[in-house]
């Protein structure tokens, strides 16, 4: 079916190929299931790497979902599969971070830079971690109300409030997480829009474990909806078949498209 629509439309004079593209990125399993919830079945599943993806159409643009997977080295493969096969436009990822602060007033944050609290050079004046990443997004439109932050990322579980002061000390971050460090590794030579959300999850001390178990355990997939809030609100492409609304009624089996969503903290 879909060969038979990107054929209709290279009759017509439509390119489907230049489609904005989206890379959905998530670290827990119910993100994904919430992101099927909110936009409907996949139009197209397949694997690479040994990973599972699920193909969408959201608010007309061509979105790929993939577990992040768990550490640096399955998410630098991960990503980098995914956007070495596909052209990306865009890309938005979900996961939790373990705090680091005490000075934390929201529940989810955008980051703003990336940290590699485990790569660096030490000196006789102690550690200094490599360049930081600083999360530039172009001018597309969709504004962001979640507090900006600094995560120190790493190929480790912090479980330890020795450790966890030491990071803060060093990177100057409030929070740490296991994904970032692999996305920035996968995008440095990849001119990508990227925007990441994360949620704290646990406070990377002694109970971090028990605290993450829980977490995940009465977590309901709220990143999905921040991502597709994000997703609803870039520029339209009229390429796309979503933007038709009988090809939309065929692909969704809706007679409207799904109104965007406000992009504010989901509850």
């Amino acid at each position: 079916m879909l060969r038979l629509l990107i054929l209709l439309f290279s009759s017509c004079g439509l390119d489907l190929m230049t489609a904005s593209s989206v890379a959905f990125f998530y670290a827990l399993e119910a993100d994904g299931a919430r992101f099927e919830k909110e936009n409907g079945p996949a139009i197209r599943s397949f694997e690479l790497s040994g990973t599972p993806v699920q193909e969408y159409l959201v608010s007309g643009h061509k979105v790929y979902a993939m577990l992040m997977g768990s550490g640096t080295t399955s998410t630098t493969k991960n990503v980098t599969a995914l956007v070495t096969k596909y052209p990306i436009d865009h890309l938005v990822s979900i996961g939790p971070v373990g705090a680091i602060s005490e000075a934390l007033t929201s529940d989810w944050f955008r980051v703003e830079k990336v940290v590699p609290w485990q790569s660096g050079t030490w000196t006789e004046a102690g550690f200094k971690p490599r360049p930081t990443w600083k999360i530039q997004l172009e001018e597309l439109g969709p504004p962001l109300d979640h507090p900006p932050i600094s995560v120190a990322s790493g190929d480790a579980f912090i479980a330890s409030a020795t450790k966890r002061e030491e990071i803060a000390k060093i990177t100057g971050s409030q929070v740490v997480d296991m994904n970032l460090i692999g996305i920035m590794t996968s995008l440095t030579s990849q001119p990508i829009n990227q925007v990441h959300f994360r949620i704290i999850s646990d406070n990377a001390d002694e109970n971090a474990s028990q605290e993450f178990n829980a977490f995940r355990k009465n977590y309901k997939g709220e990143g999905a909806i921040i991502a597709k809030a994000w997703i609803d609100q870039l520029p339209e492409d009229r390429t796309s078949p979503e933007n038709y609304k009988n090809l939309r009624k065929i692909l969704r089996g809706t007679s409207a498209p799904t109104p965007p969503t406000p992009l504010k903290s989901a509850k």
